[in-house]
């Protein structure tokens, strides 16, 4: 049989430092990715909850009359427009008949996280007028958030076009409750089907 040799003295305090070392960048480098893996999962559940936010006051703005939003984005046949900034403020004026459900739809409450006013708004813009649409690029309006002006800079309007008044084009923007870049904006229209 072989000879065993036994180390006698034990480990030293280099090899006992060394190992202490390994260990504890082992560990930080496994925690680093944890805290990053747990953080990007709140902003893609923040993101997955607003879209449905937004995808629902979508489809709520499109069900309603076109007559009725025809009326505040042209006030008069003769007038001229930009703009209608929606929330759950106005409620009262637009949607009269179902202010109930209209609250509820404009400022839900998901996840302990109350939506309104502040952080979900829809704007209704002329679909293809394009000399209104290059006006509000010019000199946005303060109530347009950043997300907003920057998706009107994306809106090709150099084909010239007088825009036709029986297409309103619907846009909701849900603010992240983490970080402005995860703003959502969802685009739709509403047409008028009785032209």
């Amino acid at each position: 049989m072989g000879k065993i040799i036994k180390n006698k003295h034990g480990a030293s305090l280099i090899e006992i430092v060394a190992t202490v070392a390994i260990v504890a960048i082992s560990l930080t480098m496994i925690f680093s990715v944890l805290d990053f893996s747990v953080r990007q999962n709140g902003v893609n559940q923040d993101k997955s909850i607003n879209i449905n936010v937004a995808n629902g006051v979508l489809n709520y703005i499109r069900n309603t009359d076109y007559d009725l939003l025809n009326t505040y984005l042209y006030p008069e046949e003769t007038a001229t427009y930009g703009y209608v900034l929606i929330s759950d403020l106005r409620c009262n004026d637009i949607y009269s008949y179902d202010q109930n459900i209209c609250s509820i739809t404009l400022a839900p409450t998901i996840n302990n996280r109350k939506y309104n006013h502040d952080n979900l708004k829809v704007f209704l813009l002329p679909f293809n007028d394009f000399t209104t649409l290059n006006d509000l690029k010019a000199t946005p309006p303060v109530e347009f958030p950043q997300i907003l002006i920057n998706h009107l800079g994306s809106i090709n309007t150099e084909s010239g076009g007088s825009g036709t008044r029986n297409i309103i084009r619907i846009v909701v923007i849900v603010e992240s409750s983490i970080n402005s870049k995860h703003d959502i904006l969802l685009e739709g229209v509403i047409t008028n089907d009785n032209e």
